[in-house]
């Protein structure tokens, strides 16, 4: 299938008005008097440097790979061969004037082959997310034509992921395949943000191309969901209807299995609908209505309040229970008996889904809805808490929540399902300052707090937390968030920073286990892992850096930033 068939699309990108005076503003007018909104020299100059330890590493010893293993130093291709963190890394390199880096990432994408990889399937998702998004936006920033035509040219490879009998997407493409009388079939398992995230990058490219292809197809997967948000069956049998579950059976567009979240396999997806109509300048309705059928489920049954100690003892003001929200899944149960229904929410708190914090905010403005604001508030709280709380915030986390019902409706009850703590015992030890401390040990994590039920103690660097800040300092313009993203910031480089023997940060890794970060410091280079992801370079540090930029550096009127933190105008 190409794009450049005699194809008639059914589905007509819409012609965009983007008079601003129907439409809502998003940043704040007013930011705090005490940098008014403006640039912090020192501390930008602190954030590139830290890239620029990262970037060189990996312009050393891995350009021709998609990543650098960041201790030894070895090249590694975690997706295509495609160079991937050079192209994840462009507009982040043009946003911090690195010029000569930027020019000759130009150069090597420009030799770069998007019809070939040595992988027998393409990654369908992070392919999309990563390299076509990071082209685009290259794009639209710079106006380096061959970002555009290269972008082209892995979109229309890519095209061929629609052809199957509903045009529901393949979501690991096997390129190579010619025999097209052979029917392919999207998923019958396939998670809600792989297939549900490539509105943004699809349409963006739709704009710049004017080719047409590319809209169509990515909007027959939203008609399709807009067809089972309104089943009138799941109205009839669900509560949560509304909410798209983790995993649908996407070869008939229906569901497969009823698990609820916003965390890691749905992310993307709920944050791309707000964005889709923000991008477009709220000219297609669909997509602001698929977000608010979905958001108030979310709102209703999902958030929750959690059990957390004080962290006044960690140097930082306390935020009660009222102060923060966590999102947690909820598993519905059906019975095969009557069809009957029960839910669960499980207290499961991920650092992917700290990006509500930015998606809430973006929509209070759009919808004009001042609890999304305050829930927006809240969800980022939840997670900065955490970082307060442990030194960083791991990948994910069970904890008790505060109340054991958390609603009742039409006579069906949403019940909290809190993990068993393991009996393991504790042990009294002596730290290293010579006072008692108390070690609990579960698996392989070196240290469990006493409230946390169960955990996967990795660190790998990721943005949520640093995006939900930025987006709240731009849309509210308190200080608050950047001091709070200051905090985040000297946590990161001193718990993750590769040092030298005379202590010098001379690099930066992920952590295999954050409770091992304040008791076990004797024993930080056994702690770091060999892993640095290309989000580090276009998002993490990306966020950091925006924070505290001039507040109109890349105004969130002027531009819609895809999963992967790069920019699309939104002007066509």
């Amino acid at each position: 299938m190409s794009t450049n068939s005699n194809y008639r699309s059914q589905f007509k990108l819409p012609r965009v008005d983007y008079d601003q005076t129907n439409y809502p503003n998003i940043q704040s007018k007013k930011f705090s008097i005490n940098k008014n909104g403006l640039k912090d020299t020192e501390k930008l100059n602190k954030i590139k440097q830290i890239f620029l330890l990262s970037f060189d590493d990996y312009m050393s010893h891995g350009i021709d790979y998609d990543e650098i293993l960041p201790i030894s130093l070895e090249p590694f291709d975690s997706f295509i061969g495609w160079s991937v963190t050079l192209i994840d890394s462009l507009d982040t390199l043009y946003l911090m004037n690195l010029k000569t880096e930027f020019n000759f990432a130009l150069k090597k994408i420009s030799t770069i082959k998007f019809n070939y990889t040595f992988r027998e399937y393409i990654p369908i998702f992070e392919t999309i997310i990563r390299v076509l998004g990071g082209l685009i936006s290259g794009y639209d920033l710079s106006d380096e034509e061959i970002l555009l035509i290269k972008a082209t040219e892995l979109a229309d490879n890519l095209i061929g992921i629609f052809d199957t009998p509903n045009n529901m997407p393949l979501l690991y493409y096997y390129w190579k395949g010619k025999d097209t009388k052979v029917p392919k079939y999207a998923s019958k398992s396939a998670s809600i943000a792989e297939f549900g995230s490539f509105s943004l990058e699809f349409t963006r490219l739709a704009q710049l191309t004017n080719n047409n292809t590319y809209f169509h197809f990515i909007h027959k997967i939203t008609k399709n969901l807009e067809t089972y948000q309104d089943n009138e069956k799941l109205k009839a049998n669900s509560i949560l209807n509304g909410l798209f579950p983790l995993y649908m059976d996407i070869s008939a567009a229906s569901e497969n299995v009823r698990k609820y979240s916003i965390g890691g396999l749905s992310d993307s997806f709920y944050e791309y609908l707000i964005k889709q109509y923000h991008l477009l300048n709220g000219s297609m309705k669909e997509y602001l209505m698929l977000y608010e059928k979905s958001i108030e489920k979310v709102k209703r049954y999902m958030l929750f309040k959690a059990k957390l100690p004080s962290i006044k003892n960690y140097g930082s003001d306390d935020l009660n229970t009222d102060d923060v929200l966590f999102s947690g899944e909820i598993n519905e149960i059906i019975s095969s008996k009557d069809g009957s229904n029960s839910y669960f929410i499980m207290n499961k708190i991920e650092h992917l889904s700290c990006f509500a914090g930015g998606m809430f905010a973006l929509s209070s403005r759009i919808r004009d809805n001042k609890e999304d604001l305050e829930i927006a508030k809240k969800i980022t709280n939840g997670c900065y808490k955490i970082y307060e709380l442990m030194g960083l915030m791991p990948e994910n986390l069970n904890i008790d929540s505060c109340d054991d019902i958390d609603s009742i409706e039409n006579g069906k009850r949403l019940k909290s399902r809190n993990y068993f703590k393991p009996t393991t015992p504790i042990q009294k030890i002596v730290g290293e300052t010579g006072e008692y401390e108390y070690k609990w040990k579960i698996g392989d994590v070196f240290n469990q707090p006493l409230w946390v039920n169960k955990m996967d103690p990795s660190f790998i660097l990721r943005p949520e937390t640093i995006e939900s800040i930025f987006y709240l300092y731009r849309i509210t313009g308190d200080e608050e968030w950047r001091v709070k993203g200051w905090r985040l910031f000297k946590k990161t480089i001193r718990y993750c920073g590769i040092k030298d023997k005379k202590g010098k940060v001379i690099g930066i890794s992920s952590l295999k286990d954050v409770t091992r970060i304040n008791v076990d410091s004797l024993n930080v280079e056994r702690n770091q892992d060999d892993v640095l992801e290309s989000f580090w370079f276009a998002e993490t540090l990306k966020y950091y850096y925006l924070l505290f930029e001039d507040f109109d550096t890349w105004s969130l009127d002027e531009y819609v930033f895809n999963t992967e933190a790069h920019p699309f105008s939104r002007k066509a």
